[in-house]
């Protein structure tokens, strides 16, 4: 606290000072009212570049496996790469159909392992009863868009011709991205948003927001961030490791948006109150 002054009328007044740790450091409330509302519309624009990453994301990386939806398959196609097995060849050696005949599915497997999945799928000469008669009279009543068996109906996945069959009887081989583009996405992201993070952290320690919680949010999105980008190129290798870009991506993106509000919020905070004592000057 300061030390009291006397003035003419006698009575004197005291300003109570902040945390010294604190005022070590510039505050974002002692800013003139323009460079605060120039900071919330910077900050407005970074948490719509979250949002605006995150749909972007999706989309991209959503169809890597070749299917809909975003699962952590695409993700281990991305920078593992994967191999698939035809849905169908999958469904045949689980035992379905259960009443499907030993002859019929081992020529349903033949076809499927025989890597000429479209040659043969109605050739006379490569069974007694090609492929398309087998998926025909065995799968058609509940693999259809309109079933006759309602008890054990799958229209989602229809077999009614080719292109159904095609959907689902090919195994795949899905490579991952080539080790320059890596390098330089790694280049890229690092130096860009790392230095985006740190101004984040260092506004938010600009606040008034309890020092614990800045800490703890600050070590989150930087771990967070090492977990994600170093999961990159370990998921090179271990395919199981792109369970770490899913959570540090997560850990970096919760946390760098929940200090973007913090900063939102401060900039908008009034400063503190100026205490004022008084007190009567012995004569």
């Amino acid at each position: 606290m300061e030390r009291p002054k006397g003035d003419r009328s006698g009575v004197t007044t005291s300003r109570v000072r902040g945390d010294s740790r604190r005022d070590s450091l510039a505050q974002l409330y002692q800013l003139p009212a323009a460079a605060r509302l120039g900071i919330l519309a910077i900050t407005a624009v970074l948490g719509g570049g979250f949002l605006s990453s995150g749909w972007y994301l999706y989309y991209h990386y959503e169809k890597r496996d070749e299917k809909p939806g975003l699962t952590i398959d695409d993700i281990k196609a991305a920078y593992h790469g994967l191999e698939t097995q035809a849905p169908l060849k999958t469904a045949l050696e689980r035992g379905h159909p259960e009443g499907l005949p030993e002859e019929s599915r081992k020529v349903l497997l033949s076809w499927l392992e025989s890597g000429q999945v479209f040659e043969n799928y109605d050739n006379i000469d490569f069974a007694d009863v090609t492929p398309k008669e087998i998926l025909t009279s065995s799968c058609i009543s509940c693999h259809a868009r309109s079933p006759k068996d309602a008890k054990g109906a799958f229209p989602s996945m229809p077999l009614e011709n080719w292109d159904d069959v095609k959907a689902v009887s090919a195994s795949k081989k899905l490579n991952p991205y080539p080790i320059n583009i890596l390098a330089l996405s790694t280049h890229t992201h690092a130096l860009a948003i790392g230095t985006m993070a740190a101004v984040i952290v260092l506004m938010t320690g600009m606040t008034r927001w309890p020092r614990g919680l800045v800490g703890f949010l600050s070590l989150v999105a930087g771990v967070g961030l090492f977990v994600d980008i170093g999961s990159w190129w370990v998921t090179r290798h271990f395919i199981e490791a792109a369970w770490g870009i899913v959570v540090g991506g997560a850990m970096f993106n919760i946390a760098s948006g929940l200090m973007l509000v913090m900063i939102a919020l401060e900039c908008l905070r009034p400063g503190p109150r100026v205490v004022i004592a008084k007190n009567e000057v012995k004569s």
